[in-house]
């Protein structure tokens, strides 16, 4: 992998562990979710004017995608008001990696080498780990919050083949604000039918929500551009070096328990990432 490319990615990490956390400080996440979908759409909005419509099929793709974001977000936020962040996060992003591995090989004929298949197994390993250390809240909410932590990495792995496949047809300047427009849309959907005082909750979390569709928009429009040239399964592993920031934030700002088993189950994701990321390639 090309170091600018590393170079990228490894900048989207850690701008999307930044806007994770404070996400979870909300105390709302749904609607600080849906408000920063919305800024990034209308940040984004203006190019689908001044550039070339994108074929048809990019379209299917984006479509696709957004749907599959619109059950990303809530299951992220049901996740964040659950569970603690240091076992959300790290669960979420690190399982993701390896389900984005079986999807790229699947869809895009991307076959792991050793190294790649070794580096996947450090990161399920260390997942596991994480998923056994002891946390603060009872052990029903630890339950639940790594089921829907799965359910987020299904998500993302979902939306991200799908995505990486539509940057490749499309490019990344035409694809990413079509992908976007059509999340803010389908999301904004969902919050308005089944929310309540939307707009007092929205209020609340104004500040934040911008900051945070900032960040998210900044983040996978770096990713995008990565996977136009960077295998899928690599590009989309080293992304999740951000799970490391994410375990340490979560003892330091939230006062989580970050024993023994949660410091070497995401020292193992993060060796298992810089396997794949160093040495990964493709049969």
């Amino acid at each position: 992998m090309a170091p600018a490319t590393i170079a990228l990615i490894l900048a989207a990490a850690l701008i999307h562990a930044s806007w994770n956390l404070l996400l979870k400080r909300t105390g709302d996440p749904l609607i600080t979710l849906w408000l920063s979908l919305v800024v990034a759409a209308a940040l984004v909005a203006p190019a689908l004017a001044i550039q070339p419509p994108a074929p048809p099929i990019a379209w299917g793709h984006a479509g696709l995608a957004a749907l599959i974001e619109t059950g990303y977000v809530v299951a992220l936020a049901r996740a964040y008001r659950t569970a603690d962040f240091s076992l959300v996060y790290p669960i979420a992003r690190g399982a993701a990696p390896a389900l984005l591995a079986l999807w790229a090989w699947w869809w895009l004929g991307e076959r792991p080498d050793a190294a790649g298949l070794l580096g996947l197994a450090l990161v399920l390993a260390g997942l596991v780990l994480v998923g056994l250390a002891p946390h603060r809240r009872d052990g029903g909410a630890t339950v639940a919050g790594s089921a829907q932590a799965l359910l987020v990495a299904v998500c993302i792995s979902g939306y991200s083949i799908i995505d990486a496949a539509g940057v490749r047809l499309a490019g990344a300047a035409a694809y990413t604000p079509l992908r976007f427009v059509l999340a803010a849309l389908l999301v904004t959907l969902l919050v308005l039918v089944q929310q309540r005082d939307v707009r007092a909750r929205a209020r609340a979390v104004f500040r934040p929500a911008l900051i945070v569709g900032c960040g998210n928009l900044g983040a996978y429009a770096l990713v995008l551009i990565a996977y136009d040239t960077a295998p899928v399964a690599y590009a989309g592993a080293l992304r999740e070096i951000s799970i490391v920031v994410g375990a340490l934030a979560g003892w330091h700002l939230f006062g989580e328990p970050f024993g023994a088993r949660r410091v070497l189950g995401a020292g193992i994701i993060a060796a298992g990432i810089a396997v794949i990321a160093g040495w990964g390639g493709l049969t």
